[in-house]
């Protein structure tokens, strides 16, 4: 988890399980559910049940991820669409609409037309938020990409950096452009997507040796709130509130 969802955290960590309890409780009734009850023989107490006919599909959309910026509209985080159903609720975000740009408070958002990607209430639907903006975080977090396999892949778009041809991420390997026998270091600069056929071409020599040319020279990359979201589950709207060069996998 990187660092700046600690600024989210230090807003509504603490009255998060409440406010999301009081959400759910304002949204849903309990007219809608099938509703059992049980009486313990040994205590006497009564237990009900609840079905929610909904849960399922509202699960889902819960869980999809929702752009985060900061009160200067500086992308900063993702969050999941719950946190920031809850963050709306509380007063400490509003939610954007990416098409007028209009701000909304959670009263106002809540009368929108909810379109096709909504949750379901018991009155009504809601649209989901698909980028909300912090009421009092101004800062721009310190934030890095830490170094592993899928964060590699992403850097180099799932593509061999010898052959330039892109590949599912089972056929792809990471390769050390100075191999480790030569005390090549597996970091940013010296590891490079190859696929199995162009590993094994170059086997435990460097480019240089086996003939080999890189497609670009290997670097740090950039953090980007598109990190760790998957290329299916990002938003198309987020492409007009995070710059061109911090949207790279």
């Amino acid at each position: 988890m990187l660092d700046s969802y600690r600024v989210i955290g230090e807003h509504a960590a603490v009255v998060s399980y409440c406010y999301i309890t009081t959400v759910w409780a304002c949204f849903f009734s309990i007219k809608v559910f099938n509703v059992t009850e049980t009486v313990d023989s040994r205590s006497g107490f009564t237990f009900r049940h609840i079905f929610n006919p909904f849960q399922k599909y509202n699960n889902v959309k819960l869980s999809e991820p929702a752009l985060v910026l900061n009160r200067n509209w500086f992308p900063i985080q993702t969050t999941s669409v719950r946190n920031a159903l809850c963050l709306l609720y509380t007063g400490a975000c509003k939610a954007i609409d990416p098409e007028s740009f209009l701000i909304h408070n959670f009263n106002s958002w809540s009368k929108l037309d909810p379109g096709e990607n909504s949750i379901i209430t018991v009155h009504s639907r809601i649209r989901i938020p698909d980028v909300i903006l912090l009421s009092k975080y101004g800062k721009i977090p310190r934030m890095s990409v830490n170094f592993s396999r899928r964060n590699l892949y992403r850097r180099d778009g799932y593509t061999c950096q010898y052959c330039t041809t892109r590949f599912p991420y089972d056929k792809l390997t990471m390769d050390h452009i100075l191999p480790k026998s030569k005390g090549g270091r597996t970091n940013w600069c010296n590891c490079v997507v190859a696929c199995g056929p162009c590993n094994r071409r170059k086997a435990d020599r460097t480019p240089k040796e086996s003939g080999m040319k890189l497609l670009r020279h290997p670097s740090v990359p950039k953090w980007s709130p598109y990190l760790n979201i998957d290329e299916r589950k990002r938003r198309a709207v987020w492409s007009k509130f995070v710059k061109k060069q911090t949207q790279a996998s």
